[in-house]
């Protein structure tokens, strides 16, 4: 415990803990010192480490609580900072409202002298709007506009015929590994780009200039600093680029620079996993000069290199999420990856992915939604840990996960804490997924 003249700030009123064992836990007084909190306790306790330049902050028991401050362990923050700018959909609630908003915004484009640029956008869900949309619907409210729409849970994009022009996507193109394009009966694409799919248009988008780039990710993380949101866990970018010119290198100059007021543990993507290994970037570790990459500078402690993050399955609203048994309530166009969903690369192929990230120092984060997809993720994460182990003396830097684990066998339940693997769970799904759980996966509410 800090001794008097230590405290620079004492906080009285009503303080949560969340040590509580059935609540939050709550004390009377919060001691502060260089930045940290050194005692919280009963007020009597705290106030006689105050010295004569401590400042106090006594709150309204009636109006005032102190939380602590709290670490989102799920945010895309890059996308999220970028995507301020862009169209927001989410609350539109049917295909009528989606094609008002895309329609207006095209044209307040065209008002101010843009034509023919690129509208981004996300948030559409095909529950929604009551069927797979079509590159049609949005030339008809945007026309010969190249359009790319993110969907809600960014595992399937909606573009319009001149993005399908300028990315050279036809009748001709491939369905790429882990990926598929929503036909017709004679095999033209609709408009719709599932799971790895959705990354063929990129490369027809302009680039974004860096340091707007960085301008819009510092504006965004002092606003969630704002909020109380103090740190976060960044899965990576949707689009991530495989030399890391972003993404890691990006967060790290800013907290180099002390323009990162959160502090982030910033993923790299399976795609930038040679990049990464060549540049040394290690699981928990800051990030070091390097010549062969002017963006990556010495980082201060608000930024660390997180998970390897890997994709096992898509999701349930996209019908891509793999299950041990077939949807229930959807046929044929509805299911782009077959009856019960599908992984998203083999089980062999994960599993060497995840060795091999284990050897580069880097610990491994799965994105498993589906019953299937979660068991083959903890088999590919169980193969790695020897090799993990070894790399990293024994010890984990930071715990493998499973991200979202929605769907799971009772099988599989005590594998996690036997692997010492975390379930990464978002609260937000029981809210905007319990519906579609239940009805895809044959659960039925009370």
């Amino acid at each position: 415990m800090a001794g008097a003249g230590l405290v620079d700030l004492l906080v009285l009123g009503r303080v949560a803990t969340l040590e509580g064992v059935h609540g939050f836990g709550w004390v009377e007084a919060l001691a502060i010192g260089e930045g940290r909190v050194v005692a919280a306790g009963r007020r009597a306790d705290v106030e006689p480490l105050a010295g004569a330049g401590t400042r106090r902050l006594v709150l309204d028991p009636a109006r005032h609580v102190a939380l602590p401050g709290l670490t989102d362990a799920h945010l895309h923050l890059v996308d999220a900072a970028v995507a301020e700018e862009e169209l927001d959909l989410t609350r539109a609630p049917d295909a009528g409202a989606v094609l008002a908003a895309v329609s207006e915004a095209h044209r307040a484009r065209a008002r101010s002298g843009d034509q023919d640029g690129w509208l981004l956008g996300r948030g559409w869900a095909v529950d929604r709007l009551g069927a797979w949309p079509t590159a049609e619907a949005l030339e008809a409210v945007a026309p010969g506009r190249p359009v790319a729409l993110w969907s809600h849970d960014h595992h399937a994009r909606w573009v319009s015929p001149a993005a399908l022009a300028q990315a050279g996507i036809d009748a001709a193109s491939a369905d790429p590994r882990g990926g598929s394009l929503h036909r017709d009966e004679q095999g033209r694409p609709t408009g719709v780009l599932h799971e790895h799919a959705a990354k063929l248009v990129d490369r027809a988008i302009p680039g974004r200039d860096d340091e707007a780039a960085a301008r819009a990710l510092e504006a965004y993380a002092r606003r969630l600093w704002a909020w109380g949101i103090v740190g976060c866990h960044d899965p990576g970018e949707a689009s991530p680029e495989p030399d890391l010119h972003r993404g890691p290198a990006l967060l790290g100059r800013l907290a180099a620079e002390g323009r990162l007021p959160v502090r982030v543990h910033a993923c790299v993507r399976a795609e930038q996993l040679d990049r990464a290994a060549e540049l040394g970037l290690r699981s928990g570790a800051g990030v070091e000069p390097d010549d062969r990459s002017p963006g990556m500078a010495r980082a201060s402690a608000r930024f660390r290199v997180g998970w390897l993050k890997h994709f096992a399955d898509g999701t349930l609203g996209s019908a891509t999420a793999a299950l041990l048994a077939p949807y229930e309530g959807l046929a044929g166009d509805a299911l782009p990856s077959g009856p019960a969903g599908g992984l998203l690369l083999s089980p062999e192929e994960l599993a060497a992915d995840l060795r091999r990230a284990a050897r580069a120092g880097l610990v491994a984060m799965v994105h498993a939604i589906g019953d299937r997809a979660v068991r083959v993720a903890l088999d590919a994460i169980e193969a790695s840990l020897p090799e993990a182990r070894e790399t990293h003396g024994g010890e984990l830097p930071l715990a493998p996960r499973l991200e979202h684990v929605q769907l799971l066998d009772p099988t599989d339940r005590p594998r996690f804490g036997a692997l010492g693997v975390a379930a990464s769970i978002q609260p937000a799904h029981l809210r905007t997924d319990r519906g579609p759980a239940q009805r895809l996966w044959g659960r039925r509410a009370e």
